[in-house]
């Protein structure tokens, strides 16, 4: 069974606002993300993983130059022991590594708290009396997300954390109308 949206710019919001109302969302959840006529009057969109996988998503932009993000493979099947969704008693999907972290508020899988800031290395040399230490500020890299190559490896399109932008999971696009396709 396949469900195809498409969203043109003037029915996106209310498009996803009927979705999101009617209860869809709720993790493990597979996303379709889109931010319409940003800063730079593009569209941003992707295919985010953050939190957990329920169902095959791909975005289909009208304009074929455009790339066409998805998450094609069943996670659910394979899912690492800890992550597997529930509903109704029985497996339904996988949730992210934040989603099942007991610390959610200061979590390198989560990057939440002391890991809220991007991989990028923020580390200093401290001197105190008579001694120097180096000190760095604890980042939010992929590494600190425990299942990070699981879903990754199967869907590489896919926004995984929140801080994933450096993956190269992030989409840009103007002047298309899009087809999310969920199977």
């Amino acid at each position: 069974m396949y469900l195809v949206w498409i969203l043109r710019t003037h029915l996106i919001f209310t498009s996803l606002l009927t979705v999101i109302e009617t209860g869809t969302g709720v993790p493990p959840a597979t996303l379709a993300e889109f931010t319409l006529g940003g800063t730079s009057g593009k569209d941003n969109y992707d295919v985010s993983l953050v939190d957990g996988f329920n169902v095959p998503i791909q975005i289909t932009p009208s304009v074929r130059s455009c790339h066409a993000p998805s998450c094609n493979a069943d996670l659910g099947t394979g899912c690492p022991a800890g992550l597997e969704g529930h509903g109704g008693g029985s497996p339904a999907g996988c949730l992210s590594d934040c989603r099942v972290d007991p610390k959610p508020l200061n979590s390198p899988s989560c990057c939440s708290g002391q890991f809220k800031t991007p991989a990028t290395a923020r580390c200093f040399l401290l001197s105190k009396e008579h001694e120097k230490t180096d000190y760095c500020i604890p980042q939010c890299p992929p590494s600190g997300v425990p299942h990070y190559d699981y879903f990754k490896s199967k869907c590489p399109d896919s926004y995984v954390y929140a801080f994933d932008e450096s993956s190269g999971s992030l989409w840009t696009c103007s002047n298309t109308d899009y087809t999310v396709t969920v199977s």
